[in-house]
């Protein structure tokens, strides 16, 4: 967002996550001209080998709630459009994902 502000970035909150009642995960959401991409920096919190973490791109969002209910079941929704404004809390998303990692 800092160097393309044209993007769009939203926060999907999946609940029952993994078909886990009470599980709950955040994904990323960024859009441009080109289309949407899902983005989850914790992905290995669920898939130990996954190589990467864009989950998928599409250029409808029907297709992406799609994919997010074929990769990590449960239901999605957009929780938080995020703003140029958000990038100051950089530094602690950045704490929040290394627990995450560390907790692996």
């Amino acid at each position: 967002m800092e160097k393309k502000p044209k993007l769009k970035v939203s926060i999907i909150k999946g609940k029952g996550v993994m078909n886990i009642k009470n599980k709950c995960h955040d994904i990323l959401l960024i859009e441009d001209k080109e289309g949407s991409y899902l983005i989850d920096p914790t992905v290995w919190q669920f898939f130990k080998n996954k190589r990467s973490i864009l989950i998928g791109k599409a250029k409808d969002i029907k297709v992406i709630h799609g994919i997010l209910k074929d990769i990590y079941k449960g239901s999605w929704k957009i929780t938080e459009r995020l703003t140029k404004k958000d990038c100051s809390q950089k530094k602690k998303w950045l704490k929040i994902i290394k627990q995450n990692i560390a907790e692996l």
